[in-house]
């Protein structure tokens, strides 16, 4: 807090509510990269059906990057330069 005082960012600091948002999402695109790593190897094929949670890739072995997981239970409907991932 004395940091905070000092920086003049305490009028800045303020809570920020999460909100669920009233959708339901129906397809998704997922790119294989997310994050400043490198893309992802995919670990399912198309036809496969996913849970929410599932690892759907994880970067090489010893490179920089996270794995990518399915945000909701889905078939994959492609993989390629993306994971497009289709509500059941």
């Amino acid at each position: 807090r004395t940091i905070g005082l000092l920086a003049g960012v305490v009028s800045w600091d303020k809570p920020a509510p999460l909100r669920s948002l009233d959708r339901e999402w129906s397809r998704l695109v997922l790119p294989l990269k997310q994050s400043a790593g490198v893309p992802v190897v995919p670990s399912v094929r198309a036809g496969q059906k996913v849970k929410a949670g599932d690892v759907l890739g994880e970067p090489p072995e010893g490179a920089l990057g996270a794995p990518l997981h399915a945000p909701i239970a889905a078939r994959v409907e492609s993989v390629a330069d993306a994971i497009v991932l289709v509500k059941a």
